[in-house]
């Protein structure tokens, strides 16, 4: 009810009715759009820290994820908006 309709008031699964719409298009532009480098980190821990870089530079620089290379769309990037109430 905090936050009915937007952000974190949206359904965190996908519901059961639109399951057979998504297909592999979908989830490839899902993918582009959310998976990109300035949304992900990279954490190591009882690594060296050049260590880590070699392994990112090896695995990571010039991949071309299976999802494909295109421009990923501009992605919602609102700000939770608490509504209030009580849902009865």
């Amino acid at each position: 009810a905090a936050y009915r309709e937007n952000t974190v008031g949206l359904n965190r699964f996908c519901p059961a009715d639109n399951i057979e719409k998504i297909d592999r298009t979908v989830l490839h532009s899902y993918l582009r759009n959310y998976y990109t480098p300035n949304r992900m980190v990279l954490a190591g821990v009882g690594i060296e820290h050049q260590q880590l870089v070699d392994c990112a530079r090896k695995y990571f620089l010039g991949a071309i994820p299976a999802w494909g290379s295109g421009e990923a769309e501009d992605v919602d990037k609102s700000v939770a908006q608490y509504t209030g109430g009580i849902l009865k």
